[in-house]
């Protein structure tokens, strides 16, 4: 069976500085590319938000104004959903192939692995409840450290 891959965005706690620098990558990659030849939104876009994000930053750097501010986060904003979109395309046109998503400059989430089988619930103990017909169990959580649904 073919692992299908999802694109993974990156952009958790980026800089604007490294905002402007993944969204020229992306273009970089992209532009020439058989496999990508019409991407949404457009490599002209994408650049031009880069632009606009740059200079909102430089101004930021500069002055340091509450406008400038401003702009930066919308600028920000503007080339985050512009990056999003482009994950969607390269996502749809890929079709979760893992070589065609890294030719678009975005990494892949990989897959979780199964942790295997859990130990038996340690100081297993029950209680009546007031409901008829139901029990509520207690327990010890376990020791695995994977382990989230037992603590």
């Amino acid at each position: 069976m073919k692992t299908t891959y999802t694109v993974k965005l990156g952009l958790t706690g980026l800089t604007p500085t490294d905002l402007v620098k993944k969204g020229r990558n992306h273009v970089t990659m992209m532009t020439g590319s058989l496999l990508y030849t019409t991407p949404v939104p457009s490599l002209a876009t994408i650049t031009a938000a880069c632009d606009r994000l740059d200079a909102a930053n430089q101004a930021v750097l500069f002055n340091g104004g509450k406008l400038a501010y401003t702009e930066r986060d919308e600028a920000d904003k503007e080339l985050r959903d512009l990056i999003k979109e482009l994950a969607g395309y390269v996502q749809a046109v890929s079709k979760g192939d893992k070589p065609q998503v890294q030719d678009g400059a975005f990494d892949v989430v990989e897959p979780g692995e199964p942790i295997g089988e859990l130990p038996p619930p340690q100081a297993l103990g029950n209680r009546l409840t007031t409901m008829r017909g139901r029990v509520a169990l207690d327990w010890a959580g376990c020791t695995v450290r994977a382990c989230t649904r037992c603590t």
